[in-house]
């Protein structure tokens, strides 16, 4: 307190002044905030959460479905006492309306049932010849049952028995009614509430003041006006016009999003985290921030987008009465940042801590919210905002132990992918263990592996030299390195992927493919300016229409005589597209010379730039500079891989030049 009573004392009476309006501000802000208290007249149906009224919208839409289900199970090792077991469930089903809630399927309603005891369903599988195996298919089965949120039960329980000192204890519920942090209080009252029933006493549990009911109709109340408002703007500046997350090499994206489901496994080193740990506590920031920069670096290396969106889960939870709550909580919000190639990866840390920082403190808006704001088309091939998602739990696995009995909760993946991958790592025991869920749909197992093993090298890089620029990071294992120095690299990829060459008849037929299915991603980089596949492709299908109507045909000769740039590639693609054989011409050739090539290859018309223009005919030149007008659709013309693609000039055994023509087959049989 002296140390801020001194600081306050070197202020000026301006800046002391400006201080305590703002103090006043904030605290009038927390004064207008509504109290969370218990619903007084309890009526029998109370509104939705606004995260919940998403999960049941996309219920009603998609019908029953397993994709938002969160299922999990307890194992308990050691003598068990069934019915202290089965009153534990209980108590946890009378104290949380939220797990006897059914939901109306015409309102936005959720109806709170009363409590009625009921009997813990119970398989022996000790007789199996294998008994784990059979409770994991149990399980999966378990995982895989839609709930009924109309009917219920949403809170689904099954005692499998595989031994008299092992069993596991399935826990079904859906997301509208639970969240990770939910996960962790069931286990903690489940074991407090067995540990005092098997010793025949009433557990000692704190009551709950509110319910999730109260939660909901609070939060609705709390976010109108300009509290919603202040909110809105924020991510209103943060995320005006969203990228799409284009990580897809291979498959092109569904026209409607699937949901099924693949996960892969991974793990880090003990010594490799506590670097990381370090590096954290060295830039002044959280493991968590360290791990999401390190995860936006490896998309950007991949993808080469300077503009990234990862959801993140927020737990919501800041009313010290919603600690206690089961319930859905978490906000899973959109945390962009733009990452540069010549960016030291310590800075854009920093970047990332800060936008962190900044999310934290607007994170009661709910998701819905934002996208309803921001006005977004949705569409149906993939999730609004963001298509995957980063979380990290630093906390050690629960295990309680209740009495003689061992309590671990796992959670059961159910073969489902709400987003493109979602990475989640935990920490446990000084080291970091990881799962990707993934939509196979999109990524084979093979991509993925490659995936996380250059995510590992890259935690590795970025601990050992922070410093380093983020486009010089070392990711590659040495096989790859060694693979790609002597030209075997394509040899390491999956190849159960289907190329963009398959099938392609012409350059520009699998360029457009790639357009297609990488629209957003990196095409090129001059000289600090970039272009993305649909800009490229767009460019390039003006120049190919201007070139139609200046009298290209198939088999028509282009001159290209233009500097190096970007617009040399657009205008290479441009005279393909429209059918025609471009020759390159260096526009640092003697007149002489460019005049030589214009006539032997009887050109029929030259794509120049300002330096070039006054080496042709006006009437034999097209311009680049005026083609804002042209339509930029595919012209999709007749082709073939006999046709030719390019004429190439060499000085020739004699000094004269000679002109080679090489078909579109020759160029697509070498990649």
């Amino acid at each position: 307190m002296k140390n801020a009573a001194d600081t306050l004392d070197k202020l000026s009476p301006e800046m002391r002044e400006l201080l305590l309006l703002k103090l006043q501000k904030r605290q009038a802000q927390r004064n207008a905030i509504p109290a969370l208290s218990r619903r007084a007249d309890q009526p029998n149906a109370f509104p939705l959460s606004f995260a919940q009224q998403r999960l049941w919208f996309l219920n009603r839409y998609m019908g029953p479905s397993a994709v938002y289900n969160i299922v999990g199970y307890v194992e308990l090792r050691g003598p068990l006492d069934v019915k202290a077991l089965e009153l534990s469930v209980n108590t946890l089903v009378r104290r949380h309306e939220v797990l006897r809630t059914l939901y109306s399927p015409w309102e936005e309603e959720q109806i709170a049932q009363p409590f009625k005891p009921r009997s813990l369903a119970r398989e022996d599988l000790s007789a199996e010849p294998d008994p784990e195996t059979a409770a994991k298919e149990i399980a999966a089965a378990e995982a895989a049952k839609p709930i009924d949120l109309e009917r219920g039960p949403v809170f689904r329980t099954r005692l499998l028995e595989l031994a008299d000192d092992r069993r596991w204890l399935l826990l079904g519920l859906h997301h509208i009614s639970t969240d990770a942090w939910s996960s962790g209080l069931i286990l903690e009252e489940l074991g407090a509430c067995y540990e005092a029933y098997a010793r025949g006493v009433d557990p000692n549990l704190a009551d709950l003041p509110v319910q999730y009911a109260d939660f909901a109709g609070w939060h609705r109340q709390h976010l109108t006006g300009e509290t919603l408002e202040n909110k809105l703007a924020y991510w209103k500046e943060q995320l005006q016009d969203p990228p799409v997350l284009d990580l897809n090499l291979a498959r092109p994206r569904p026209a409607q999003q699937t949901f099924g489901g693949r996960i892969a496994r991974f793990s880090v080193s003990s010594g490799l985290t506590q670097s990381l740990e370090a590096l954290s506590r060295q830039a002044g920031t959280t493991l968590f921030v360290t791990l999401l920069a390190t995860l936006k670096t490896l998309l950007y290396r991949y993808t080469g987008a300077e503009d990234l969106i990862i959801g993140a889960p927020f737990a919501n939870r800041d009313r010290a009465e919603a600690q206690k709550l089961i319930g859905f909580f978490v906000n899973t919000l959109p945390l962009r940042t733009r990452p540069r190639g010549a960016v030291a990866f310590l800075a854009f840390l920093e970047q990332v801590a800060r936008m962190h920082r900044k999310a934290q403190e607007h994170q009661d808006l709910p998701f819905e919210k934002i996208v309803d704001a921001l006005g977004v088309t949705r569409d149906p091939s993939h999730t609004p905002l963001y298509q995957a998602t980063f979380n990290f739990v630093n906390v050690a696995a629960q295990r309680p132990r209740a009495g003689a009995v061992d309590m671990t909760y796992r959670e059961i993946f159910s073969e489902t992918a709400r987003f493109d991958f979602s990475l989640a790592l935990q920490a446990h025991e000084g080291q970091l263990f990881g799962e990707m869920a993934y939509n196979p749909d999109l990524f084979d197992a093979r991509f993925i592996d490659r995936f996380l093993a250059h995510f590992r090298n890259l935690l590795t890089a970025v601990a050992d030299a922070p410093e380093t620029a983020l486009a010089r990071l070392p990711m590659l294992a040495p096989e790859e390195r060694a693979a790609l120095a002597s030209g075997r690299f394509g040899s390491l990829e999956p190849d159960a992927a289907p190329s963009i060459l398959d099938g392609a008849r012409s350059i520009h037929h699998a360029f457009e493919r790639q357009a297609a299915r990488r629209s957003n991603a990196l095409a090129l980089t001059f000289e600090g300016e970039t272009w993305r596949y649909a800009e490229l492709n767009r460019r390039a299908n003006q120049i190919a229409r201007a070139l139609r109507r200046r009298g290209v045909k198939p088999g028509s000769r282009v001159g290209l005589c233009l500097e190096r740039s970007p617009e040399l590639i657009a205008a290479i693609l441009g005279a393909l597209k429209a059918g025609g054989v471009y020759v390159p011409m260096d526009p640092h050739y003697p007149r002489e010379r460019l005049e030589f090539i214009a006539a032997d290859a009887s050109l029929a018309i030259t794509i120049v730039d300002d330096e070039s223009a006054d080496r042709f005919p006006a009437d034999a030149t097209l311009s680049l500079t005026a083609l804002a007008d042209v339509n930029d659709a595919n012209l999709n013309l007749p082709d073939d891989p006999e046709f030719g693609a390019y004429l190439i000039y060499t000085s020739g055994s004699t000094g004269k030049p000679k002109g080679a023509l090489i078909p579109h087959r020759n160029v697509l049989r070498l990649f």
